[in-house]
C-alpha cells in the first residue's frame, strides 16, 4: 500500500528546480496544482536552499471564501465593508512595505503586487453586483491583526493573497521566504479562533508565481 507521505513527496518533485534532464521554470506547476494545498513542503522550497535559484512563492495559511471571512470578522465586530474607511496609517505602511519587499525579494516583479491591488479593489467595488458579501478584505485583515496584537498576538505577515489551488482569498500568515518566524500553538490557536477555523494551516503556491527564477552571482560578495 503506498505511503501517503512518499506519494506527496513524489508529486511535489514536479515543482523542483530545473535540472539537466528537466527544462523550464514552471516545472510541472499545472500538474502540481491538482494536489495543492499541502500540509508541508520540502526543504528545497525554502529561500536560501540554493545560491543560484529562488523557489516559487508559497503561502502558509488558510484558504477562505469571502463569505467565510465576512462571517468570522462580523462575529467579532471586525468586518470592514467595501465603502468603509480605516485610519490605520501604521498598519497600511507596514503592509505595503511587507508586500512590496515580499514580491520583490521573491520573484522580482512589481506588476504582481499592482495586479493584486487592482483585483482586490475591483472585487470590492463589484461585491454587491456579483453577489459576494460586502467586505473590504485587506482592511478587514488589518482590523483582525490589530485585534490580535492588542491581545499580545502579533502576526506581522498576516495578509490577503490568492493561492493557485482554488478561487477565493487565502489568509497568509507567512511564506517560504519568511519561514524563520515560528508561532506557538497558543498563538496559532488564537488566530484560528478569531478566523473561526478548526483545521490546520496549509501551504499553497501563489496564484501569480512564475516558478523558479535564476539568480546571478555576478557582483555578489
Amino acid at each position: 500500500m503506498p505511503n501517503p507521505t512518499q506519494e506527496l513527496d513524489s508529486k511535489l518533485c514536479q515543482l523542483l528546480p530545473p535540472s539537466p534532464t528537466k527544462s523550464g521554470l514552471l516545472c510541472g506547476r499545472h500538474k502540481a496544482t491538482q494536489f495543492l494545498p499541502v500540509p508541508s513542503i520540502p526543504p528545497q522550497f525554502f529561500a536560501g536552499a540554493s545560491p543560484t535559484l529562488r523557489p516559487p512563492l508559497f503561502h502558509y495559511g488558510f484558504p477562505f471564501t469571502h463569505q467565510q471571512l465576512a462571517e468570522a470578522a462580523n462575529a467579532l465586530d471586525l468586518l470592514v465593508k467595501s465603502a468603509g474607511l480605516l485610519d490605520h496609517h501604521d498598519e497600511d505602511s507596514h503592509q505595503d512595505d511587507t508586500e512590496g519587499s515580499d514580491k520583490e525579494d521573491t520573484e522580482g516583479s512589481d506588476d504582481t503586487e499592482d495586479s493584486d491591488e487592482d483585483d482586490t479593489e475591483g472585487s470590492d467595488d463589484n461585491n454587491e453586483s456579483s453577489g459576494l458579501p460586502d467586505i473590504d478584505v485587506p482592511n478587514t485583515l488589518l482590523r483582525i491583526r490589530a485585534y490580535l496584537r492588542d491581545r499580545g498576538f502579533d502576526f506581522p505577515y498576516l495578509r490577503y493573497t490568492c493561492g493557485a489551488c482554488r478561487p477565493g482569498p487565502m489568509i497568509s500568515i507567512l511564506t517560504n521566504y519568511q519561514y524563520k518566524m515560528r508561532f506557538t500553538m497558543v498563538e496559532l490557536g488564537e488566530l484560528k479562533k478569531v478566523l473561526g477555523r478548526n483545521d490546520e494551516p496549509v501551504w499553497d503556491l501563489d496564484a501569480d508565481s512564475k516558478g523558479w527564477t535564476y539568480v546571478s552571482l555576478k557582483g555578489s560578495r
